[in-house]
């Protein structure tokens, strides 16, 4: 735990530290010099702790370095060499001085500010100072615009005398508290931020484009839009496509790119062991559904299914609903929808009465509103009226008695969730009706929604409805430990995916089975009946290329990481996809009664969508060897991240995650700083190429408190993309380049050749980029990386030129 110094106790301890300096010079020694003064200076007088603190000898074993950490290397202090003297020239009141100005004529001061240099450049360290025990100079040791450190500025303090006059700045440059937000680089140095140089894309005009669709393209969108979209969401059609389209849940994927010890922990890892909660049981067995699942207990808490975004959990309880209505025809299912509908309202509480209420009309054909089921409804109270001093009225007056009555009834129905409560109870015990109501799709609002959707639900649990609520894990522990769960122990249950082969298969076997008219989903469009036997030949394209070629079903399985939402989002999307020849398969599969679709064409289908040029932020995929600095290096700063990952997940049983601040020093021995580390882990998670422990996002409070482990997506990048013509081509538009020379010759290419040939200089020049880098021993392997590519780009160049047979 670090306690933090004051600015006052720092200056009145710097005062002391003067006092001694005063006072011993005349028989100081190196080694007290040190002692004495450079490390009282930052332990007594700038908050710094000595467990914050690494003293390193070098190899010479000459000198003593300062390494200071705050969870990563951040500063390195140059203590003064043995036997040699540096001096900063004195007679200047300004702080701020150029480095190539104090040290004209320097020699010891240059060499030590060099050496300071190195070691940080060598430890990806931001900051650097030197320092003798009386002057301290402290600079950008580690820059990303493009400039040389020695052409910087420093922030120089030539006496005590000095340290004590400008305390204030002092403090504001090198305290711990100054180091951790950085003030010496954007506010003593204000060292402007130089962007990298532009992308092609910056000079495409109406980048990134919107590609058109021919006939057959257009058609076979709507047709994947009724399979993917339209049918599963149809109740009339749930039974039916329940029965074609469930895949069991928590099977191994069996084209993953990472090992079984990391997928059989893969889902499991998400979930936070190391906050305090209730236990946490898998929804599904060897033998199907839980059986606690099925038939819980009466406990009158919500049952909360927790899975990550896209992973089926809507389907799931579906088919649980299926399942359980098999068995009895009494149940009653209510299914809120809370992703896309009631994102108008205001009052959400409100919005679950009225849509629930809405339902039992619907779906059962009770009105809970109607005169006779609200008169029988409170049948007690009527005869308590009746009972009571106006129950004469009857009587006398018929009507005024009848208007009491009337008055009665319509103040207890005003009353919705009473209303409403009275009214499922009565239907649990006169019409003997199970209610199950269904809480969906909560975990795609915000926070606060979420915490309101579980408060109704905890509510509506009291009453005779077993009540689930779904939830991602990354928010079920965020309320555990700071929102309305942590008042409550509600019984959970996990989802993990299903396979992602298996559940696209079903798919498409549906839309063979709609298009023959084996189906109850009658077609719709006239378009599509008219190209019925085209569409059936796509769809058959597509089934034989899942089935007998291993690198489609790869590539999708592994990209979608698990989401198997978004893997059915690929599929849908190539049906119609301008990047995908139809019309040619349907010319193919004619003539010689088969067709794969190749693999390049799914890829250019996901990467760009339907733009024209790829655009990062549409695509799921991501651009590697994009930067965020003026620094060519930083293009192999997220392939090596991948690569430090993808080995660790490889290893042995690991569960393959890594903890940040490990992962940081690493990429820092490569000589990156922490803002570009930084960077690159939350363009890294933004994209699902890493995902962290309990599913918590980095972020600034918390970035060094995760674990980190590659996804199946990371892995197909770095194995897979990044040796492809086809993700080099297309990144090419958004990766900055800093040879200006090739800057002026990369241009926009529609040609294959002059596509090729564009790509061809690109790998050149990170080849180039890779060799200046001088990164040591380091595990990415580039020159395999470019090899394979080189080999691809030929591949492509020899097959244009001869006719390609299928």
């Amino acid at each position: 735990m670090v306690n933090a110094m004051s600015y006052e106790e720092g200056y009145e301890n710097l005062r002391k530290l003067k006092s001694l300096y005063e006072s011993t010079e005349s028989h100081r020694n190196e080694a007290t010099t040190r002692l004495h003064l450079i490390d009282q200076l930052f332990f007594n007088c700038l908050g710094w702790e000595r467990s914050e603190t690494n003293a390193e000898e070098h190899d010479n074993g000459e000198y003593v370095d300062y390494m200071f950490y705050i969870t990563n290397r951040v500063l390195v202090v140059e203590a003064k060499k043995e036997g040699i003297s540096f001096e900063v020239p004195a007679g200047n009141r300004t702080r701020i001085r150029k480095i190539s100005t104090i040290c004209r004529g320097n020699a010891g001061l240059q060499s030590a500010i060099q050496q300071a240099l190195r070691y940080a450049q060598q430890c990806g360290v931001l900051f650097a100072a030197v320092a003798n025990g009386h002057q301290i100079i402290a600079f950008l040791a580690t820059r990303t615009d493009g400039v040389s450190p020695m052409e910087g500025q420093a922030l120089v303090f030539e006496s005590f005398d000095v340290m004590e006059a400008d305390f204030l700045i002092l403090w504001n440059a090198l305290s711990r508290s100054a180091v951790s937000k950085r003030n010496l680089k954007y506010q003593l140095l204000q060292t402007p931020y130089k962007e990298p140089p532009t992308k092609l894309a910056q000079k495409i005009p109406d980048y990134p484009g919107v590609i058109s669709r021919n006939i057959y393209q257009a058609e076979m969108k709507n047709l994947a839009e009724m399979v993917f979209e339209d049918i599963p969401k149809d109740s009339r059609f749930e039974a039916e496509f329940l029965d074609e389209c469930y895949c069991e849940i928590g099977a191994l994927s069996q084209s993953s790119l990472l090992g079984k010890a990391v997928l059989n922990t893969r889902y499991a890892a998400v979930f936070d062991t190391s906050t305090p909660g209730p236990a946490i049981t898998p929804a599904n067995t060897k033998n199907g559904i839980s059986e606690e699942l099925k038939n819980p207990s009466a406990s009158n808490r919500p049952i909360l299914i927790l899975g990550e975004v896209g992973v089926g959990k809507t389907t799931f309880l579906r088919r649980l609903v299926l399942e359980q209505k098999s068995e009895s025809e009494d149940l009653v299912s209510l299914f809120v929808n809370l992703g896309y509908e009631a994102n108008l309202t205001d009052n959400l509480r409100s919005y679950l009465l009225r849509e629930i209420c809405s339902q039992i009309k619907r779906k059962y054909q009770i009105n809970i509103y109607s005169n006779k089921f609200v008169r029988h409804l409170y049948r007690d109270e009527l005869r308590e009226l009746e009972d009571g001093i106006h129950g004469d009225l009857k009587q006398i007056n018929p009507e005024k008695y009848l208007e009491k009555e009337i008055e009665l009834l319509e103040s207890l129905q005003r009353i919705s969730d009473s209303h409403l409560k009275r009214a499922i109870e009565e239907l649990a015990r006169s019409h003997r009706k199970r209610l199950l109501l269904f809480l969906d799709n909560a975990d795609q609002r915000d926070l606060h929604t979420q915490q309101l959707v579980f408060l109704a639900a905890q509510e509506f649990s009291q009453w005779p409805v077993t009540v689930f609520v779904s939830l991602r894990p990354s928010t079920y522990y965020e309320s555990l430990r700071n929102g309305a769960l942590s008042g409550y122990h509600p019984k959970a249950f996990t989802i993990s995916p299903a396979r992602t082969d298996e559940v696209i298969k079903k798919r498409l076997n549906l839309a063979r089975k709609i298009l023959a008219g084996d189906s109850s989903v009658a077609l719709t469009s006239p378009n599509i009946e008219r190209m019925v036997p085209e569409l059936s030949l796509i769809v058959r394209s597509f089934q034989n290329s899942f089935t007998k070629r291993g690198e489609i079903a790869e590539f999708v399985d592994n990209v979608a990481a698990g989401n198997l939402r978004q893997a059915l989002d690929f599929v849908r999307d190539s049906f119609g996809s301008a990047h995908v020849n139809t019309k040619k398969m349907v010319e193919i599969y004619r003539k010689s009664g088969r067709y794969t679709v190749p693999l390049h064409e799914l890829i250019r289908s996901v990467m760009f969508g339907d733009t024209m040029y790829f655009s990062p932020k549409t695509s799921p995929i991501c651009n590697l060897f994009d930067v965020t600095s003026c620094n060519e290096r930083e293009h192999f700063l997220l392939p090596l991240l991948m690569q430090l990952l993808l080995d660790k997940a490889n290893v042995g049983q690991s569960d393959g995650f890594v903890e940040a601040p490990k992962v940081v020093a690493q990429l820092q021995s490569f000589g990156f700083i922490p803002e570009q580390i930084d960077d690159a882990i939350l363009r890294a998670t933004n994209h699902r190429l890493v995902t962290t422990s309990g599913g918590r996002r980095p972020s600034q409070s918390n970035q060094y408190q995760v674990q980190l482990r590659i996804t199946t997506a990371g892995a197909y990048h770095i194995l897979r993309l990044t040796r492809m013509f086809t993700y080099i081509d297309a990144v090419v538009v958004d990766t900055p380049i800093f040879d200006e020379s090739l800057h002026a010759r990369i241009r926009d290419e529609w040609t294959i050749r002059g596509r090729i040939k564009r790509a061809e200089e690109f790998v050149n020049y990170l080849d180039i980029a890779w060799e200046r880098s001088s990164f040591g021993t380091q595990p990415l392997g580039w020159e395999s990386i470019s090899s394979s590519l080189k080999e691809d780009i030929n591949r492509i160049k020899t097959a244009i030129d001869r006719p390609v047979s299928r």
